[in-house]
């Protein structure tokens, strides 16, 4: 949601409809990012990195799992395979 969004309202959407769209969103993200930054790890060459990107992927997925939580207890249905990763080869 933008900034403007909050500062003159939304017709005809609810305030609580705008947070969970919003949580959404962000569950979306550490969800891709916690997949794709485990899929980076997998493909490093460097075995002290890859456990260091692991630990950054648990992290993500936790919290992931923490907003899917949430969001099932408000009513949004959402799984960890609705946001996708993004390809690359950063390493």
């Amino acid at each position: 949601m933008g900034l403007w969004r909050y500062i003159f309202g939304n017709e005809g959407e609810s305030a609580h409809e705008d947070v969970l769209c919003d949580l959404t969103a962000v569950f979306q993200e550490e969800a891709r990012l916690g997949r794709q930054i485990g899929e980076h790890a997998g493909r490093t060459p460097y075995p002290w990195m890859g456990e260091l990107l692991h630990r950054l992927a648990d992290g993500h997925e936790r919290r992931a799992a923490r907003l899917q939580k949430t969001l099932h207890a408000l009513g949004r249905w959402v799984t960890q395979q609705d946001s996708e990763t993004k390809g690359g080869k950063n390493n």
